[in-house]
């Protein structure tokens, strides 16, 4: 988990890292909590080479990359991402939720391990 204050770089981080990870063939669930999905693909769309794979991930609808909508709903709007939460603080749903999106992309079990990232 990434937290800070507006403006402080949290989405570009945990795109950079995605796209790290992407590159080393593992994949990602990316939870969006600052910000609708829709504001982080129109990002990633934005920013172009510097986050290719996630950009191509997501416009090809990969399972390498998968987004999780806990930001609808503090808003209390409704959700058109296939994983998403009822509320950011209910740490119970959103692991849940989380395990659901691991589950439905056939993810590589050793994901989440801590690793040193060289």
């Amino acid at each position: 988990m990434i937290s800070g204050d507006p403006g402080v770089g949290k989405t570009m981080l945990s795109l950079k890292l995605a796209e790290l990870s992407l590159s080393r063939g593992k994949k990602c669930i990316f939870v969006a909590c600052d910000q609708p999905p829709d504001d982080t693909r129109k990002l990633v769309s934005e920013l172009g080479h510097g986050v290719g794979r996630v950009a191509e991930a997501i416009s090809s609808n990969a399972r390498s990359f998968i987004m999780v909508d806990a930001f609808s709903s503090a808003g209390k709007l409704s959700s058109e991402e296939p994983h998403h939460t009822a509320g950011i603080f209910d740490l119970n749903e959103m692991s849940h939720v989380i395990a659901d999106a691991s589950d439905s992309s056939t993810f590589d079990p050793d994901f989440g391990q801590k690793r040193e990232l060289r």
